[in-house]
């Protein structure tokens, strides 16, 4: 599965075959604007304050400890993703935000939103690693308070992943097979992001 654009009316979809989208802008600054807004929604709160009744942007800015006019962009935002349904000026949770975003849910995505905040700064790394040739020490350099936050979010990746199917296709088939050795050439991908790091590993109790 890829991320990409997708046409909302029929010229928008013609574009997109003749190749006249532009498709870095697509893959990086729409990309970023998505990530980042369903990330500080999950952050600040937003869906778990909507989770029982629709409100304004004013009432989820009260509960979450915003400004109203800025919070009203925000979920605003999250309407035109698809994340919230906006109706006679409230806010609700579309069924993605429903299935995904809730504590409660069975396979919830909340704790991996706040890990990847966490991620966003690994990434500023990859361009080091490509001149240097060193890993990033990513267990070595997180806090007590972020290895709470990690193995969370990697736990809602685990549960969210486990969908009852499997694919016989290997995700990378082209990746060395990496041990968890702890030699200094051991180097692994972080998730699918393709952040090298070492792969000496520590053992935590899981919070």
């Amino acid at each position: 599965m890829k991320l990409g654009g997708i046409g909302q009316n029929p010229i928008e979809h013609i574009a997109g075959m003749l190749g006249m989208l532009p498709q870095p802008l697509l893959d990086t600054h729409i990309a970023m604007l998505l990530a980042r807004t369903v990330m500080e929604g999950a952050r600040l709160g937003v869906f778990e304050t909507l989770k029982d009744e629709a409100l304004t942007a004013a009432e989820v800015a009260a509960r979450c400890g915003g400004q109203p006019r800025s919070m009203g962009k925000l979920l605003g935002a999250l309407a035109g993703c698809e994340y919230l349904r906006y109706d006679a000026g409230r806010y609700s949770l579309a069924p993605v935000a429903r299935k995904w975003m809730l504590g409660d849910a069975a396979q919830p995505l909340g704790d991996k939103m706040l890990l990847q905040f966490l991620e966003w700064n690994f990434l500023e790394h990859i361009g080091d690693f490509v001149r240097t040739g060193k890993p990033l020490d990513l267990h070595a350099r997180l806090t007590p308070e972020e290895w709470g936050i990690y193995q969370r979010g990697m736990r809602a990746t685990a549960v969210s992943c486990n969908c009852g199917w499997r694919t016989s296709r290997p995700v990378f088939p082209s990746l060395p097979r990496v041990t968890s050795s702890g030699s200094p050439d051991a180097v692994a991908l972080c998730s699918s992001k393709g952040l090298p790091m070492s792969s000496r590993q520590s053992r935590r109790r899981l919070p």
